[in-house]
């Protein structure tokens, strides 16, 4: 009798195509290979549904890089807009405040119609002139809509002041 032709502790014939755990059997689960699993079809040297490079059981993950890169690219897309939005703000700010400050030096010289048109050539685009003052000094506040108008509830204001000239 060979070892192949003894009987196996499970009572079966031990050759190779036993079903009650044989010696073949018992090698089919120490190569990872049950043999309950289906066998896999070979496809140009790997195997079938697993591409290159990637273990088995990682077929869920298949498309996930897409996935991850598509919200990347539309979160930085976002942040972009955003700071793009920011500078154009802090922009619009300065532009006020120089026009603010035109106004209120025209104004304390009595030129109320320079003064206007002075903040229509500096300030931004929808731009809106105050005056006020009490006693010896001017103030002019120049306001306007950040962006034109595309972020709603913001609005960009700036103030100067400058002292009245006496009447000549």
């Amino acid at each position: 009798m060979t070892i192949l032709d003894r009987p196996s502790p499970a009572g079966g014939t031990g050759v190779g195509g036993s079903v009650d755990g044989g010696i073949a059997a018992a090698c089919r689960v120490a190569a990872g290979r049950a043999h309950h699993a289906r066998p896999r079809r070979r496809v140009a040297g790997r195997v079938a549904g697993q591409v290159a490079g990637r273990g088995a059981g990682k077929g869920a993950d298949r498309g996930s890089v897409t996935v991850e890169a598509a919200i990347a690219l539309a979160v930085l897309a976002v942040v972009l807009v955003a700071c793009l939005a920011g500078i154009a703000c802090v922009i619009a700010q300065v532009r006020c405040a120089d026009a603010a400050r035109e106004a209120a030096r025209l104004a304390g010289r009595g030129d109320a119609d320079s003064a206007s048109s002075a903040v229509a050539a500096l300030a931004p685009d929808g731009a809106s002139l105050s005056i006020g003052g009490t006693g010896d000094l001017v103030e002019a506040t120049v306001s306007v809509q950040a962006m034109g108008g595309m972020l709603p509830g913001v609005t960009i204001r700036a103030s100067a002041a400058a002292a009245r000239e006496p009447d000549s």
